[in-house]
């Protein structure tokens, strides 16, 4: 965690680590939305920070909880899928945020998601998300 600690405030004042609001200002760049664009700006650094912070095993609920924030967005199966698999890694759970789990735990259901993702990975997933005391089994 020592190493992480220098870097911190550079991940909170200059990464996009949450979904861009149009005409929003991350980092000195200012993004605008295209009309019917999904906006996506910032997703893929948001990724790689969670990618490392999860893979250096560092539990920052305030950077954990901007990127969380992504989840509420429209993904595609599989960045959605790895997205919540790496943020579940640093404590993102029901017990963290029960409204995100619980959309986790709807989306998990999802024909697109079950086609893409494979059946270990979702059950890792629920897992993960689980309401404290709830059988993983269930909603499955």
């Amino acid at each position: 965690r020592e190493g992480y600690d220098p870097l911190r405030q550079a991940l909170l004042d200059r990464c996009a680590l949450g979904p861009s609001k149009p005409g929003s200002k991350v980092g000195g760049k200012q993004f605008a939305k295209a009309p019917g664009r999904l906006e996506l700006h910032g997703l893929a650094e948001a990724e790689r920070v969670a990618a490392a912070l999860a893979g250096f095993d560092v539990h920052d609920a305030e950077v954990r909880d901007r990127i969380a924030a992504w989840l509420s967005v429209p993904l595609p199966p599989k960045r959605f899928a790895n997205l919540a698999r790496d943020l579940a890694a640093i404590g993102l759970s029901d017990s963290s945020s029960s409204h995100l789990a619980r959309h986790v735990r709807a989306r998990l259901r999802s024909s697109e998601l079950r086609a893409e993702v494979g059946a270990e990975e979702l059950q890792a997933l629920a897992r993960s998300y689980a309401r404290p005391g709830e059988d993983e089994e269930d909603g499955s």
